[in-house]
């Protein structure tokens, strides 16, 4: 039978390897939760995520933060506790730093795995979109804290271990190793799990802001050429729109212009058309909007290095609306009215058709050939990029107000509130 035991020692022999991968694993984490931590307060993109990608899709939604705090700094505090107690519960401690540190580790790990679980279910099920870094994140503290739950519990011997010998043998309550008494890593488990419901019950229940305010590179200014056309100057001059060349809701003539960039295929530019049409409708005679399209699709955007499945096509229905603006701009708002209507955009050929009965074939394919609708096209990748630039944000839709930038989706009266502080606008009584 001597070959069944084994010493305490021989038993636990493997835990320094144990503490090591859960140490190495969990400073990565920290180093990444650190950095994501930076990009929500810097406004920086990601590493390998490019504006629209699935990764900045994830960092830039309302499940990032939790009342206003990105979840990262959460992550940082708990992958911090985590290496702490990494050491609290080693072997080579006194029963007492074991026993804290067991209390900690149940404390800390429980969240982890319960956080990693809860943002990856929401990337796959809600967002439906992936963030390396985040599961980098989630994956190597999950590892960190299943190693250190399933760590041996056995007691070093205290310091006093040779006085009052047998004092307290038995005692109720207490577990046989003396770290954790019975029940207690359940009820600390459930703490941790409860702390996880206050995190998910406040990301469910708060609706935080869709849309964020940055500051311009230059002013915008609008001035007559020595042609007579108006001429809008964004960024301090930087880029240049004659009125008369380019999409506008309004008049050339008004005396208030803004400009805003949108993509047929994002759900924030498609919920925003009606709250555009009715803001130029109450300033109509003080205000021109320069209407562009963006699309977040690689095929005809470079700063998209992969089209998300959302934004597929997206460069075809704006190269298609330019090219009914072109050839009729009246018969635009009625494209625009059309393919911004339904919750989905219809499918490209469904869009071709109707654009014919907008436009004669002819014309349209005439119009369609145009340089300048490229051009347009560059002109609005330039302005998109010069706002990331400045701001490292890219949400769309995007609005140039005189020296602000707004970015995002947003009610009907948030947009009028904007528009009337940027130009110093009055509502009717």
């Amino acid at each position: 039978m001597a070959a069944k035991h084994h010493s305490p020692s021989a038993s636990h022999a493997s835990s320094p390897f144990r503490f090591l991968a859960a140490r190495l694993l969990l400073s990565a984490a920290l180093a990444i939760a650190a950095y994501l931590a930076w990009i929500s307060f810097s406004g920086a993109g990601a590493l390998g995520c490019g504006p629209e990608s699935g990764c900045a899709d994830v960092l830039n939604s309302r499940w990032a933060y939790w009342f206003g705090i990105p979840v990262s700094l959460f992550g940082l505090g708990a992958y911090a506790l985590l290496l702490v107690v990494s050491f609290r519960i080693a072997e080579s401690q006194p029963t007492a730093a074991r026993r804290q540190g067991w209390i900690m580790n149940w404390l800390g790990s429980v969240p982890v795995l319960g956080g990693a679980l809860w943002f990856t279910l929401l990337q796959i099920a809600v967002i439906n979109s992936f963030c390396p870094w985040c599961l980098a994140a989630h994956g190597s503290a999950s590892v960190a804290a299943l190693l250190l739950l399933t760590a041996p519990q056995g007691a070093a011997q205290p310091a006093n271990a040779g006085r009052g010998k047998g004092k307290g043998k038995g005692r109720k309550g207490a577990s046989p190793d003396g770290v954790l008494k019975e029940g207690q890593a359940l009820r600390l488990a459930l703490a941790g799990v409860a702390g996880v419901g206050i995190v998910v019950a406040g990301q469910v229940l708060h609706k935080p802001k869709t849309f964020a305010v940055s500051q311009a590179e230059g002013p915008t200014t609008v001035a007559t050429n020595a042609q007579a056309d108006r001429v809008l100057s964004l960024f301090g001059g930087r880029i240049n729109l004659n009125l008369k060349e380019v999409p506008l809701i309004g008049r050339p003539d008004a005396p208030h212009v803004m400009v805003e960039l949108h993509d047929y295929t994002c759900k924030g530019c498609r919920q925003m058309h009606h709250p555009i049409l009715e803001l130029h409708r109450m300033f109509s005679n003080d205000l021109a909007i320069v209407s562009l399209p963006m699309p977040l699709d690689a095929d005809c955007n470079p700063l998209v290095q992969q089209t998300p499945a959302a934004h597929l096509n997206a460069c075809k229905y704006a190269q298609l609306g330019l090219a009914i603006w072109k050839a009729s701009p009246d018969a635009l708002p009625k494209y625009d009215e059309w393919l911004f209507g339904p919750p989905e955009p219809p499918t490209v050929e469904e869009a071709n058709r109707f654009a014919r009965t907008l436009v004669d074939e002819p014309r349209l394919l005439a119009a369609a050939q145009a340089p300048e609708l490229n051009l347009l096209l560059r002109t609005s990748l330039q302005i998109y990029a010069v706002n990331l630039q400045t701001s490292g944000r890219s949400s769309m839709p995007q609005f140039v107000l005189g020296t602000n930038v707004v970015f995002g989706s947003m009610s009907a009266e948030e947009l009028t509130r904007h528009v009337t502080n940027a130009f110093g606008l009055n509502l009717a009584p």
